[in-house]
């Protein structure tokens, strides 16, 4: 679930950029955008993503995670895409990977906003703010006041939107997961890990209500 590089290039505009395969479905915002699509796979394949680079060997952290950030394949998986704030870490390499305030102040914790660097809660906490983002199709607090970096760490969060702005597929499940998610706190919220196995309960349930459906149509 990460998207691959095929190449580096210093030819546009002279700035070192990444070559990566086309993905025609474009980013998860744009894929997700006319209501038609769940979010919910889009975003499991993003945690799976994220549990990859959080328990390698050499961890990496995204630092960036937005819906802009990650792209779909043809067969609508969902990869981790635009690592140009990522920070690896416990390793020799010598070469500086990212200024540690990088990221975009929407999907941006609290305690990043202070200024410590990326770490699996930031990733975490934006990975929050992205499940908001998708399910409503709009950026974080989008018909709200725009929180000013204050008010974000002093724990303004968005509101849960309601049932036809995401059009019934924000379960209380999935909200859940963005309150334990976005903690001001970082030693409190889940992480990747807990947030997997949140979702595939979530999966399994939303499995057997169906089978529930079908099994009562034939009694």
């Amino acid at each position: 679930h990460i998207l691959p590089l095929r190449g580096i290039t210093l030819e546009l505009e002279r700035t070192l950029s990444i070559i990566s395969p086309w993905m025609a479905n474009g980013s998860a915002k744009k894929y997700v955008s006319n209501g038609s699509v769940d979010p919910g796979p889009v975003l499991h394949d993003v945690a799976t993503g994220l549990h990859y680079l959080h328990t390698r060997e050499e961890k990496v952290y995204h630092g960036d995670l937005k819906g802009d950030n990650v792209m779909v394949s043809d067969g609508g998986r969902a990869l981790l895409a635009d690592f140009g704030f990522s920070v690896l870490v416990e390793s020799s390499f010598s070469l500086p990977i990212s200024h540690p305030t990088g990221g975009t102040t929407l999907w941006m914790a609290p305690e990043k906003i202070a200024g410590y660097g990326d770490s699996a809660a930031t990733d975490v906490y934006s990975f929050a703010m992205l499940t908001v983002e998708l399910f409503t199709r709009k950026n974080p607090f989008h018909g709200e006041t725009r929180p000013s970096r204050e008010d974000v760490q002093n724990g303004k969060r968005p509101g849960r939107p309601t049932p036809d702005v995401t059009l019934n597929r924000l379960t209380d499940d999935w909200w859940k997961i963005c309150e334990l998610c976005w903690d001001t706190d970082p030693s409190k919220r889940w992480t990747v890990k807990q947030i997997l196995e949140s979702i595939s309960q979530t999966k399994f349930k939303a499995t057997v209500g169906h089978i529930f459906f079908l099994s009562s149509l034939f009694l």
